[in-house]
Protein backbone atom coordinates (compact mmCIF):
# COMPACT_ATOMS: atom_id res chain seq x y z
CA UNK A 1 0.00 0.00 0.00
CA UNK A 2 1.35 3.39 -1.03
CA UNK A 3 0.25 6.66 -2.63
CA UNK A 4 -0.69 4.82 -5.81
CA UNK A 5 -3.67 3.32 -3.95
CA UNK A 6 -4.92 6.89 -3.51
CA UNK A 7 -4.51 7.42 -7.26
CA UNK A 8 -6.70 4.37 -7.84
CA UNK A 9 -9.31 5.82 -5.45
CA UNK A 10 -9.10 9.10 -7.35
CA UNK A 11 -9.85 7.17 -10.56
CA UNK A 12 -12.89 5.56 -8.90
CA UNK A 13 -14.26 8.94 -7.85
CA UNK A 14 -13.49 10.37 -11.30
CA UNK A 15 -15.38 7.51 -12.99
CA UNK A 16 -18.37 7.90 -10.64
CA UNK A 17 -18.47 11.67 -11.21
CA UNK A 18 -18.65 11.13 -14.96
CA UNK A 19 -21.07 8.16 -15.14
CA UNK A 20 -22.92 8.00 -11.82
CA UNK A 21 -21.78 4.38 -11.43
CA UNK A 22 -18.93 2.58 -9.70
CA UNK A 23 -16.29 0.91 -11.92
CA UNK A 24 -17.00 -2.67 -10.77
CA UNK A 25 -16.22 -5.84 -12.67
CA UNK A 26 -15.71 -5.56 -16.42
CA UNK A 27 -16.83 -1.93 -16.58
CA UNK A 28 -17.15 0.03 -19.82
CA UNK A 29 -15.20 3.29 -20.50
CA UNK A 30 -17.05 6.49 -19.45
CA UNK A 31 -17.65 7.62 -23.04
CA UNK A 32 -19.69 4.43 -23.66
CA UNK A 33 -21.88 5.25 -20.67
CA UNK A 34 -22.46 8.99 -21.11
CA UNK A 35 -21.64 11.75 -23.60
CA UNK A 36 -18.14 12.87 -22.57
CA UNK A 37 -14.88 13.48 -24.40
CA UNK A 38 -13.46 10.12 -25.40
CA UNK A 39 -9.95 11.37 -24.37
CA UNK A 40 -11.10 11.25 -20.74
CA UNK A 41 -11.32 7.46 -21.08
CA UNK A 42 -7.51 7.24 -21.18
CA UNK A 43 -7.08 9.31 -18.00
CA UNK A 44 -9.74 7.40 -16.07
CA UNK A 45 -8.68 3.93 -17.21
CA UNK A 46 -5.00 4.71 -16.62
CA UNK A 47 -5.87 5.70 -13.04
CA UNK A 48 -7.79 2.43 -12.57
CA UNK A 49 -5.11 0.01 -13.75
CA UNK A 50 -5.10 -3.10 -11.55
CA UNK A 51 -1.31 -3.27 -11.34
CA UNK A 52 0.19 -0.26 -9.46
CA UNK A 53 3.24 -0.20 -11.81
CA UNK A 54 0.97 0.42 -14.81
CA UNK A 55 -1.02 3.13 -13.05
CA UNK A 56 -0.16 6.88 -12.85
CA UNK A 57 2.78 7.16 -10.46
CA UNK A 58 1.99 10.71 -9.29
CA UNK A 59 -1.28 12.58 -8.79
CA UNK A 60 0.16 15.51 -10.75
CA UNK A 61 0.10 13.32 -13.85
CA UNK A 62 -3.67 12.98 -13.54
CA UNK A 63 -3.96 16.74 -13.24
CA UNK A 64 -1.76 17.27 -16.29
CA UNK A 65 -3.80 14.86 -18.37
CA UNK A 66 -7.04 16.67 -17.56
CA UNK A 67 -5.50 20.12 -18.21
CA UNK A 68 -4.22 19.04 -21.65
CA UNK A 69 -7.71 17.81 -22.61
CA UNK A 70 -9.26 21.08 -21.36
CA UNK A 71 -6.78 23.24 -23.30
CA UNK A 72 -7.15 21.44 -26.65
CA UNK A 73 -10.24 21.52 -28.88
CA UNK A 74 -12.81 18.90 -27.97
CA UNK A 75 -12.73 15.61 -29.84
CA UNK A 76 -15.93 14.32 -31.33
CA UNK A 77 -18.17 12.84 -28.65
CA UNK A 78 -18.88 9.17 -29.06
CA UNK A 79 -22.65 8.61 -29.26
CA UNK A 80 -24.13 6.56 -26.43
CA UNK A 81 -26.44 4.66 -28.73
CA UNK A 82 -25.34 2.58 -31.63
CA UNK A 83 -27.14 2.42 -34.92
CA UNK A 84 -29.24 -0.74 -35.06
CA UNK A 85 -27.49 -3.52 -36.90
CA UNK A 86 -29.27 -4.75 -40.02
CA UNK A 87 -31.57 -7.68 -39.33
CA UNK A 88 -30.26 -10.92 -40.80
CA UNK A 89 -32.69 -12.90 -42.98
CA UNK A 90 -31.83 -15.98 -40.91
CA UNK A 91 -33.39 -14.36 -37.84
CA UNK A 92 -36.81 -14.98 -39.38
CA UNK A 93 -36.01 -18.60 -40.21
CA UNK A 94 -34.69 -19.28 -36.70
CA UNK A 95 -37.91 -17.87 -35.25
CA UNK A 96 -39.97 -20.13 -37.54
CA UNK A 97 -38.03 -23.22 -36.43
CA UNK A 98 -38.52 -22.15 -32.81
CA UNK A 99 -42.27 -21.69 -33.32
CA UNK A 100 -42.56 -25.12 -34.96
CA UNK A 101 -40.76 -26.80 -32.06
CA UNK A 102 -42.89 -25.07 -29.43
CA UNK A 103 -46.13 -25.64 -31.35
CA UNK A 104 -45.64 -29.35 -31.99
CA UNK A 105 -44.41 -29.81 -28.40
CA UNK A 106 -47.58 -28.27 -26.98
CA UNK A 107 -49.74 -30.38 -29.31
CA UNK A 108 -47.89 -33.52 -28.16
CA UNK A 109 -48.50 -32.69 -24.49
CA UNK A 110 -52.21 -32.04 -25.15
CA UNK A 111 -52.55 -35.37 -26.99
CA UNK A 112 -50.83 -37.10 -24.05
CA UNK A 113 -53.36 -35.59 -21.62
CA UNK A 114 -56.27 -36.61 -23.87
CA UNK A 115 -55.00 -40.20 -24.17
CA UNK A 116 -54.45 -40.39 -20.42
CA UNK A 117 -57.97 -39.14 -19.75
CA UNK A 118 -59.59 -41.40 -22.35
CA UNK A 119 -57.83 -44.62 -21.36
CA UNK A 120 -57.49 -44.14 -17.62
CA UNK A 121 -58.94 -41.14 -15.84
CA UNK A 122 -61.85 -39.82 -17.84
CA UNK A 123 -63.70 -42.93 -18.85
CA UNK A 124 -63.69 -46.64 -19.39
CA UNK A 125 -63.57 -48.54 -22.65
CA UNK A 126 -65.16 -51.64 -21.18
CA UNK A 127 -66.65 -53.09 -18.01
CA UNK A 128 -64.27 -56.03 -18.31
CA UNK A 129 -61.70 -55.83 -15.46
CA UNK A 130 -59.01 -57.25 -17.73
CA UNK A 131 -59.55 -54.46 -20.29
CA UNK A 132 -59.54 -51.87 -17.50
CA UNK A 133 -56.32 -53.31 -16.10
CA UNK A 134 -54.59 -53.23 -19.49
CA UNK A 135 -55.71 -49.68 -20.33
CA UNK A 136 -54.66 -48.55 -16.85
CA UNK A 137 -51.12 -49.58 -17.77
CA UNK A 138 -51.08 -48.61 -21.46
CA UNK A 139 -52.65 -45.17 -20.91
CA UNK A 140 -49.97 -43.76 -18.58
CA UNK A 141 -47.20 -45.45 -20.61
CA UNK A 142 -48.29 -43.88 -23.93
CA UNK A 143 -48.92 -40.51 -22.28
CA UNK A 144 -45.52 -40.51 -20.61
CA UNK A 145 -43.83 -41.42 -23.90
CA UNK A 146 -45.52 -38.49 -25.67
CA UNK A 147 -44.57 -36.10 -22.88
CA UNK A 148 -40.95 -37.30 -22.90
CA UNK A 149 -40.84 -36.65 -26.67
CA UNK A 150 -42.76 -33.35 -26.61
CA UNK A 151 -41.38 -31.44 -23.62
CA UNK A 152 -37.78 -31.31 -24.99
CA UNK A 153 -39.22 -29.73 -28.15
CA UNK A 154 -40.82 -26.94 -26.11
CA UNK A 155 -37.60 -26.35 -24.15
CA UNK A 156 -35.63 -26.41 -27.39
CA UNK A 157 -37.94 -23.82 -29.01
CA UNK A 158 -37.58 -21.43 -26.09
CA UNK A 159 -33.80 -21.88 -26.18
CA UNK A 160 -33.72 -21.07 -29.90
CA UNK A 161 -35.58 -17.82 -29.28
CA UNK A 162 -32.85 -16.87 -26.80
CA UNK A 163 -30.14 -18.00 -29.25
CA UNK A 164 -28.74 -20.62 -26.87
CA UNK A 165 -26.02 -22.84 -28.34
CA UNK A 166 -27.32 -25.99 -26.63
CA UNK A 167 -30.77 -25.39 -28.12
CA UNK A 168 -29.28 -25.38 -31.60
CA UNK A 169 -27.65 -28.77 -30.96
CA UNK A 170 -30.84 -30.18 -29.38
CA UNK A 171 -32.93 -29.02 -32.34
CA UNK A 172 -30.59 -30.85 -34.74
CA UNK A 173 -30.90 -34.03 -32.63
CA UNK A 174 -34.71 -33.79 -32.52
CA UNK A 175 -34.78 -33.36 -36.30
CA UNK A 176 -33.35 -36.87 -36.81
CA UNK A 177 -36.58 -38.76 -35.80
CA UNK A 178 -38.59 -36.33 -37.95
CA UNK A 179 -36.33 -37.12 -40.88
CA UNK A 180 -37.19 -40.85 -40.83
CA UNK A 181 -40.88 -40.62 -39.91
CA UNK A 182 -43.56 -41.88 -42.28
CA UNK A 183 -45.59 -38.68 -41.97
CA UNK A 184 -44.78 -36.57 -45.08
CA UNK A 185 -44.57 -33.27 -43.19
CA UNK A 186 -41.97 -34.69 -40.77
CA UNK A 187 -39.04 -34.98 -43.22
CA UNK A 188 -39.90 -31.58 -44.75
CA UNK A 189 -39.68 -29.86 -41.35
CA UNK A 190 -36.52 -31.80 -40.50
CA UNK A 191 -34.75 -30.76 -43.73
CA UNK A 192 -35.82 -27.13 -43.21
CA UNK A 193 -34.57 -27.21 -39.59
CA UNK A 194 -31.19 -28.68 -40.57
CA UNK A 195 -30.75 -26.11 -43.37
CA UNK A 196 -31.49 -23.21 -41.02
CA UNK A 197 -29.38 -24.35 -38.07
CA UNK A 198 -26.32 -25.42 -40.11
CA UNK A 199 -26.22 -22.12 -42.01
CA UNK A 200 -23.04 -20.03 -41.47
CA UNK A 201 -25.09 -16.91 -40.76
CA UNK A 202 -27.02 -18.83 -38.05
CA UNK A 203 -23.74 -19.89 -36.44
CA UNK A 204 -22.59 -16.25 -36.41
CA UNK A 205 -25.85 -15.08 -34.82
CA UNK A 206 -25.59 -17.64 -32.06
CA UNK A 207 -21.91 -16.78 -31.48
CA UNK A 208 -22.73 -13.05 -31.24
CA UNK A 209 -25.55 -13.77 -28.79
CA UNK A 210 -23.24 -15.91 -26.65
CA UNK A 211 -20.57 -13.17 -26.60
CA UNK A 212 -23.14 -10.55 -25.63
CA UNK A 213 -24.41 -12.72 -22.76
CA UNK A 214 -20.87 -13.22 -21.47
CA UNK A 215 -20.29 -9.48 -21.59
CA UNK A 216 -23.49 -8.77 -19.66
CA UNK A 217 -22.65 -11.42 -17.08
CA UNK A 218 -19.20 -9.95 -16.58
CA UNK A 219 -20.65 -6.46 -16.08
CA UNK A 220 -23.28 -7.66 -13.65
CA UNK A 221 -22.21 -6.88 -10.11
CA UNK A 222 -24.66 -9.03 -8.17
CA UNK A 223 -27.36 -11.58 -8.95
CA UNK A 224 -30.86 -10.37 -9.54
CA UNK A 225 -32.32 -11.95 -6.43
CA UNK A 226 -35.62 -10.16 -6.75
CA UNK A 227 -36.11 -11.50 -10.29
CA UNK A 228 -35.12 -14.99 -9.14
CA UNK A 229 -37.62 -14.84 -6.28
CA UNK A 230 -40.41 -13.67 -8.59
CA UNK A 231 -39.58 -16.49 -11.01
CA UNK A 232 -39.74 -19.10 -8.25
CA UNK A 233 -43.08 -17.76 -7.00
CA UNK A 234 -44.57 -17.80 -10.51
CA UNK A 235 -43.26 -21.34 -11.10
CA UNK A 236 -44.79 -22.50 -7.81
CA UNK A 237 -48.17 -20.98 -8.69
CA UNK A 238 -48.10 -22.67 -12.12
CA UNK A 239 -47.28 -26.04 -10.53
CA UNK A 240 -50.12 -25.73 -7.99
CA UNK A 241 -52.66 -24.71 -10.64
CA UNK A 242 -51.55 -27.56 -12.93
CA UNK A 243 -51.84 -30.06 -10.07
CA UNK A 244 -55.36 -28.88 -9.21
CA UNK A 245 -56.48 -29.10 -12.83
CA UNK A 246 -55.10 -32.63 -13.28
CA UNK A 247 -56.37 -34.09 -9.97
CA UNK A 248 -59.76 -35.12 -11.48
CA UNK A 249 -57.82 -37.17 -14.04
CA UNK A 250 -54.98 -38.51 -11.89
CA UNK A 251 -56.98 -39.67 -8.84
CA UNK A 252 -59.39 -42.01 -10.73
CA UNK A 253 -56.43 -43.34 -12.71
CA UNK A 254 -54.45 -44.12 -9.56
CA UNK A 255 -57.49 -45.88 -8.11
CA UNK A 256 -57.88 -48.04 -11.21
CA UNK A 257 -54.19 -48.91 -11.31
CA UNK A 258 -53.81 -49.72 -7.61
CA UNK A 259 -57.18 -51.37 -6.97
CA UNK A 260 -56.48 -55.03 -6.13
CA UNK A 261 -59.95 -56.06 -7.28
CA UNK A 262 -59.01 -54.95 -10.80
CA UNK A 263 -55.41 -56.10 -10.79
CA UNK A 264 -56.33 -59.62 -9.82
CA UNK A 265 -57.02 -62.12 -12.57
CA UNK A 266 -59.10 -65.25 -12.52
CA UNK A 267 -57.06 -68.43 -13.04
CA UNK A 268 -58.62 -68.86 -16.47
CA UNK A 269 -60.43 -66.48 -18.80
CA UNK A 270 -63.75 -67.79 -20.09
CA UNK A 271 -67.41 -66.92 -20.21
CA UNK A 272 -67.53 -67.63 -16.49
CA UNK A 273 -65.18 -64.74 -15.77
CA UNK A 274 -66.83 -61.98 -13.74
CA UNK A 275 -68.97 -59.53 -15.70
CA UNK A 276 -71.55 -57.19 -14.15
CA UNK A 277 -73.22 -53.88 -14.99
CA UNK A 278 -71.50 -50.61 -14.20
CA UNK A 279 -74.08 -49.85 -11.53
CA UNK A 280 -73.33 -53.09 -9.68
CA UNK A 281 -69.62 -52.39 -10.00
CA UNK A 282 -70.18 -49.01 -8.33
CA UNK A 283 -71.97 -50.71 -5.44
CA UNK A 284 -68.90 -52.90 -4.93
CA UNK A 285 -68.65 -56.38 -6.44
CA UNK A 286 -65.05 -57.63 -6.12
CA UNK A 287 -64.46 -60.95 -7.84
CA UNK A 288 -61.71 -62.41 -5.69
CA UNK A 289 -60.06 -65.76 -6.42
CA UNK A 290 -61.08 -69.38 -5.70
CA UNK A 291 -58.47 -69.47 -2.93
CA UNK A 292 -60.41 -66.78 -1.01
CA UNK A 293 -63.48 -68.97 -0.43
CA UNK A 294 -64.26 -72.46 0.90
CA UNK A 295 -67.67 -74.08 0.32
CA UNK A 296 -68.63 -76.50 3.11
CA UNK A 297 -71.75 -78.13 4.44
CA UNK A 298 -72.70 -74.95 6.33
CA UNK A 299 -72.15 -72.73 3.29
CA UNK A 300 -69.34 -70.41 2.10
CA UNK A 301 -66.44 -69.66 4.46
CA UNK A 302 -63.62 -67.17 3.93
CA UNK A 303 -60.15 -68.68 3.84
CA UNK A 304 -57.56 -67.71 6.45
CA UNK A 305 -55.64 -65.81 3.77
CA UNK A 306 -58.74 -63.76 2.85
CA UNK A 307 -59.51 -63.06 6.53
CA UNK A 308 -55.97 -61.80 6.98
CA UNK A 309 -56.26 -59.61 3.87
CA UNK A 310 -59.49 -58.11 5.24
CA UNK A 311 -57.80 -57.59 8.65
CA UNK A 312 -60.77 -59.14 10.46
CA UNK A 313 -60.74 -60.06 14.13
CA UNK A 314 -62.08 -63.52 15.06
CA UNK A 315 -65.40 -62.08 16.25
CA UNK A 316 -65.72 -59.97 13.12
CA UNK A 317 -64.91 -62.93 10.87
CA UNK A 318 -67.58 -65.01 12.61
CA UNK A 319 -70.17 -62.29 12.08
CA UNK A 320 -69.19 -61.89 8.41
CA UNK A 321 -69.56 -65.66 7.89
CA UNK A 322 -73.08 -65.57 9.32
CA UNK A 323 -74.05 -62.71 7.00
CA UNK A 324 -72.47 -64.34 3.92
CA UNK A 325 -74.11 -67.73 4.53
CA UNK A 326 -77.52 -66.11 5.00
CA UNK A 327 -76.97 -64.01 1.88
CA UNK A 328 -75.85 -67.09 -0.08
CA UNK A 329 -79.12 -68.89 0.74
CA UNK A 330 -81.10 -65.77 -0.16
CA UNK A 331 -79.31 -65.45 -3.48
CA UNK A 332 -79.93 -69.11 -4.39
CA UNK A 333 -83.61 -68.56 -3.67
CA UNK A 334 -83.57 -65.38 -5.77
CA UNK A 335 -81.93 -67.25 -8.64
CA UNK A 336 -84.36 -70.13 -8.25
CA UNK A 337 -87.37 -67.81 -8.62
CA UNK A 338 -86.02 -66.77 -12.02
CA UNK A 339 -85.10 -70.29 -13.17
CA UNK A 340 -87.01 -72.71 -15.39
CA UNK A 341 -85.95 -76.36 -15.70
CA UNK A 342 -86.95 -78.67 -18.50
CA UNK A 343 -86.25 -82.30 -17.67
CA UNK A 344 -85.68 -84.91 -20.33
CA UNK A 345 -85.04 -88.60 -20.14
CA UNK A 346 -81.33 -88.22 -20.73
CA UNK A 347 -80.73 -84.67 -19.65
CA UNK A 348 -81.82 -81.29 -18.36
CA UNK A 349 -82.12 -77.77 -19.75
CA UNK A 350 -82.01 -74.85 -17.31
CA UNK A 351 -82.87 -71.27 -18.25
CA UNK A 352 -82.06 -68.44 -15.82
CA UNK A 353 -83.80 -65.19 -16.77
CA UNK A 354 -82.11 -61.81 -16.09
CA UNK A 355 -82.91 -60.13 -12.76
CA UNK A 356 -80.52 -57.13 -12.52
CA UNK A 357 -82.86 -54.95 -10.41
CA UNK A 358 -83.37 -57.68 -7.83
CA UNK A 359 -79.63 -58.40 -7.82
CA UNK A 360 -78.93 -54.72 -7.22
CA UNK A 361 -81.30 -54.54 -4.25
CA UNK A 362 -79.83 -57.76 -2.90
CA UNK A 363 -76.29 -56.35 -3.11
CA UNK A 364 -77.29 -53.08 -1.43
CA UNK A 365 -78.82 -54.98 1.48
CA UNK A 366 -75.77 -57.25 1.77
CA UNK A 367 -73.39 -54.28 2.04
CA UNK A 368 -75.68 -52.62 4.57
CA UNK A 369 -75.53 -55.76 6.76
CA UNK A 370 -71.74 -56.06 6.39
CA UNK A 371 -71.05 -52.35 7.00
CA UNK A 372 -72.99 -52.39 10.26
CA UNK A 373 -70.25 -54.45 11.92
CA UNK A 374 -67.11 -53.06 10.26
CA UNK A 375 -65.15 -49.85 10.70
CA UNK A 376 -64.33 -47.55 7.78
CA UNK A 377 -60.96 -49.15 6.95
CA UNK A 378 -62.37 -52.69 6.89
CA UNK A 379 -65.33 -51.57 4.78
CA UNK A 380 -62.85 -50.31 2.19
CA UNK A 381 -60.86 -53.55 2.31
CA UNK A 382 -64.06 -55.58 1.97
CA UNK A 383 -65.07 -53.71 -1.18
CA UNK A 384 -61.68 -54.53 -2.67
CA UNK A 385 -61.13 -58.12 -1.58
CA UNK A 386 -64.38 -59.78 -0.41
CA UNK A 387 -64.91 -62.61 -2.98
CA UNK A 388 -68.53 -61.87 -3.87
CA UNK A 389 -67.92 -62.88 -7.48
CA UNK A 390 -66.89 -66.37 -6.36
CA UNK A 391 -70.13 -66.67 -4.36
CA UNK A 392 -72.71 -65.06 -6.64
CA UNK A 393 -71.00 -64.50 -10.01
CA UNK A 394 -71.09 -68.07 -11.31
CA UNK A 395 -73.82 -67.22 -13.80
CA UNK A 396 -73.08 -63.48 -14.19
CA UNK A 397 -75.16 -62.28 -11.21
CA UNK A 398 -78.50 -62.00 -12.96
CA UNK A 399 -77.22 -59.96 -15.91
CA UNK A 400 -77.80 -62.13 -19.03
CA UNK A 401 -80.14 -64.94 -19.96
CA UNK A 402 -78.25 -68.14 -19.07
CA UNK A 403 -79.04 -71.47 -20.72
CA UNK A 404 -77.49 -74.61 -19.26
CA UNK A 405 -77.71 -77.94 -21.04
CA UNK A 406 -76.77 -81.09 -19.12
CA UNK A 407 -76.97 -84.59 -20.58
CA UNK A 408 -76.04 -88.05 -19.27
CA UNK A 409 -75.18 -91.04 -21.39
CA UNK A 410 -73.66 -94.31 -20.26
CA UNK A 411 -72.94 -92.79 -16.86
CA UNK A 412 -71.02 -89.83 -18.30
CA UNK A 413 -72.14 -86.21 -18.06
CA UNK A 414 -71.62 -83.42 -20.56
CA UNK A 415 -72.64 -79.81 -20.05
CA UNK A 416 -72.79 -76.63 -22.10
CA UNK A 417 -73.59 -73.04 -21.10
CA UNK A 418 -74.64 -70.05 -23.24
CA UNK A 419 -75.16 -66.42 -22.27
CA UNK A 420 -77.44 -63.95 -24.05
CA UNK A 421 -77.03 -60.36 -22.93
CA UNK A 422 -79.79 -57.72 -23.25
CA UNK A 423 -79.49 -55.20 -26.05
CA UNK A 424 -77.61 -52.06 -25.11
CA UNK A 425 -75.56 -53.85 -22.46
CA UNK A 426 -72.43 -53.73 -24.60
CA UNK A 427 -72.06 -57.51 -24.34
CA UNK A 428 -72.26 -60.04 -27.14
CA UNK A 429 -73.60 -63.59 -27.00
CA UNK A 430 -71.03 -65.93 -25.60
CA UNK A 431 -70.86 -69.66 -25.23
CA UNK A 432 -68.47 -72.09 -23.67
CA UNK A 433 -68.41 -75.83 -23.37
CA UNK A 434 -67.59 -76.73 -19.80
CA UNK A 435 -66.69 -80.29 -20.69
CA UNK A 436 -67.88 -83.48 -19.11
CA UNK A 437 -67.05 -86.37 -16.85
CA UNK A 438 -68.41 -89.00 -14.53
CA UNK A 439 -69.50 -86.33 -12.03
CA UNK A 440 -70.94 -82.84 -12.35
CA UNK A 441 -69.29 -79.72 -10.90
CA UNK A 442 -71.19 -78.33 -7.88
CA UNK A 443 -72.65 -75.38 -9.84
CA UNK A 444 -74.38 -77.83 -12.23
CA UNK A 445 -75.04 -80.61 -9.72
CA UNK A 446 -77.52 -78.54 -7.73
CA UNK A 447 -79.75 -78.18 -10.79
CA UNK A 448 -79.49 -81.89 -11.60
CA UNK A 449 -80.45 -82.91 -8.07
CA UNK A 450 -83.34 -80.43 -7.71
CA UNK A 451 -86.82 -81.36 -8.95
CA UNK A 452 -87.67 -79.87 -12.32
CA UNK A 453 -90.00 -76.86 -12.37
CA UNK A 454 -91.39 -77.89 -15.76
CA UNK A 455 -91.39 -81.41 -17.19
CA UNK A 456 -91.21 -81.82 -20.94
Amino acid sequence: MDHRADIYSLGVVFYEMLTGELPLGMFAPPSQKVQVDVRLDKVVLHSLEKEPERRYQHASEVKSGVEIISAEPKAPIQPTTRAPAPVSPMEKHISIVSALRIGFGIIGVLIAVIIFAALVGGGRLSDDPEVIRITSIIGPAVSMLLIVVSVPGIICGVGLLKRKGWARILALILAIPDLITNIPIGPMIAIYTIWVLLNKETARLFADASAERKKQQAAQTKPNRRGLLIGLVVAGIVIVITALLTLPIILPALFLITSPSLMRQSPRVSVESYSVSERLAQLGFPYGTPEDLIFGSEGPTLSDQCIQTLELELSEAAQVHIILRRAYRQYLELERRNTQQHRREDGLTVTISPFPEEAERFLEQLWADLDSGLDELKRTLARRHLPLGQMFGTFQFGGPTVTISVSKENGMFSYYTTYKWPKGSGKSDKGTSSGGGSTLPPKYRRFWEEPATTDK
